[in-house]
Order: C-alpha cells, then sequence, then structure tokens
C-alpha cells in the first residue's frame, strides 16, 4: 500500500494597508458569493486573506464608506496606499490589473471634461478590449453620473470582446 501525504496548498489573495480610520473594513463581490471583513486595528491597520483560485474583481469598502475596486489574483499580497491623485484618495499595489486600473483611473481622475474622459476610455478599450477594468470605467464614468448617455454608451460597448458585453 502506497499513501502520499501531500499538503495542498492554499491559493489566495491578501489586501492589507494601514492609515485606516477605526472600524470595519468589508470586501464584497457583485455576485454576492463573497463577503468577507476585517476590523481596522486601532492603529490603523487591516489585513485581509481571500482564498481564489482564479483572477476576481472585488470591491474594498472602508471604514468611510470609500469603495475601491479591487482585482484579486491568486497569490498577490496587495497594499492599500494614499494616492493624491485618486478622487478616492486610495490606490493599491499588488497585480498587473490593479496596477493598470488604477494608473488609468489617475488619467481619466485628472481629466474633468466628459468628451476628453470618453476619448481616453476608447483609446483605452482600443488596447485592452478584454480588460474587466473596462466595467469600473463604464460603471464609474459613463453610467453612474448625471444624464447618461445611453446611445454613446451601446456603441462603445460594441467595441468590448464578447464576454465582457454580456456584464455590461
Amino acid at each position: 500500500t502506497l499513501f502520499s501525504c501531500k499538503e495542498e496548498k492554499i491559493v489566495g489573495y491578501t489586501i492589507a494597508g494601514k492609515d485606516v480610520k477605526e472600524g470595519m473594513v468589508y470586501i464584497w463581490s457583485s455576485d454576492d458569493t463573497r463577503r468577507e471583513l476585517s476590523s481596522v486595528m486601532s492603529n490603523g491597520s487591516f489585513s485581509i486573506f481571500i482564498t481564489l483560485n482564479d483572477a476576481t474583481p472585488l470591491t474594498l469598502v472602508l471604514p468611510d464608506s470609500k469603495s475601491i475596486p479591487l482585482y484579486a489574483e491568486p497569490g498577490i499580497k496587495a497594499t492599500l496606499q494614499p494616492d493624491t491623485l485618486l478622487k478616492s484618495g486610495w490606490c493599491v499595489k499588488g497585480g498587473r490589473t490593479q496596477a493598470l486600473h488604477d494608473s488609468i483611473s489617475r488619467v481619466l481622475d485628472a481629466a474633468e471634461e466628459k468628451d476628453k474622459q470618453k476619448k481616453i476610455i476608447e483609446e483605452f478599450i482600443t488596447k485592452h478590449p478584454i480588460s474587466e477594468v473596462n466595467v469600473e470605467l463604464f460603471r464609474r464614468y459613463l453610467v453612474d453620473i448625471p444624464d447618461p448617455d445611453n446611445e454613446y454608451i451601446r456603441k462603445t460597448i460594441s467595441k468590448l470582446g464578447g464576454a465582457l458585453q454580456s456584464h455590461l
């Protein structure tokens, strides 16, 4: 009889931060499959580990109700850091998709004119038609705004990769 005692490695994503207001930090997914939380220590630090096998878009909600998009990738140890160039005031260091999101968000947050933002989004879609970052860009800059241009949104969605079109 032959037995193998191989320990299965737990794969996951860690997000940690400091200088956060005391309270609860939540992580959630839009499809309600994931709800995680951690309390912020009195020194302003927190850490949350999530078991996952695939890249997963999530949202980090801070005690002051700020929402930070997360692009969790297996094996990544990410860090929440202050960022004065982002309207949220926070960026996340760790992971390729997260870096892509935060860099395009800095450009879009600096470009306050809607027409300029639309052009930047179109250029991003051309370079990254299947990136999940597009879903967040659509939501934040084209949909969740006063008087969204539905015709423009439909036209721009058609430029996305097929799988992403079903998310919007």
